[in-house]
């Protein structure tokens, strides 16, 4: 059996084994489309695994582009997304941006509280100390031991750049 992979916003960053998407035509780039134009493309329950790095964050309505991402992507399919952090200067250092990410933030998915559509199973989250200086990324076990306290006291104090999720669609 074939794994059907996308990756959104790929930007001139394609990756090998990946349906790259983007809005503009760079070189490696396979769908050229606005991902804030509804609904995207793709039929229900293709893909098996999604990737979003440095996109999400640039969308117009994250609820929307999420409930997108989860149509589709098969029951039990993977999707990994890298937001930044609400508190690290780039996060709106960057006019592009619309919006920075807490930790718990796709906890919004993780129960039937909401009304959303989309659902998942949260695989991992995790902190990123940094993107471009990866030496600092050493300090990434100390904030990921407790997600509580870095939210709330540590990143007030030391910058988190990004932040990493998995999520398992459920249908």
């Amino acid at each position: 059996m074939t794994i059907v992979k996308l990756q959104i916003g790929a930007g001139n960053n394609p990756k090998e084994g990946y349906i790259n998407q983007d809005y503009r035509k760079y070189e490696g780039i396979d769908d050229v489309f606005d991902l804030n134009v509804y609904p995207y493309k793709y039929p229900d329950n293709c893909f098996d695994e999604i990737f979003a790095e440095d996109i999400i964050e640039h969308l117009d309505d994250t609820i929307k582009a999420i409930d997108e991402l989860w149509r589709i992507t098969k029951d039990g399919g993977i999707i990994k997304i890298y937001v930044p952090h609400f508190t690290h200067w780039g996060t709106f250092g960057d006019l592009t941006h619309k919006r920075g990410f807490s930790i718990f933030a796709f906890d919004y998915y993780m129960t039937d509280y909401y009304p959303c559509k989309a659902k998942f199973y949260s695989i991992k989250r995790s902190y990123v100390v940094s993107k471009n200086f990866k030496f600092l990324n050493i300090f990434n076990p100390i904030f990921n031991l407790s997600k509580f306290l870095t939210e709330n006291f540590l990143c007030k104090f030391f910058l988190i750049s990004r932040i990493y999720v998995e999520l398992r669609v459920r249908k």
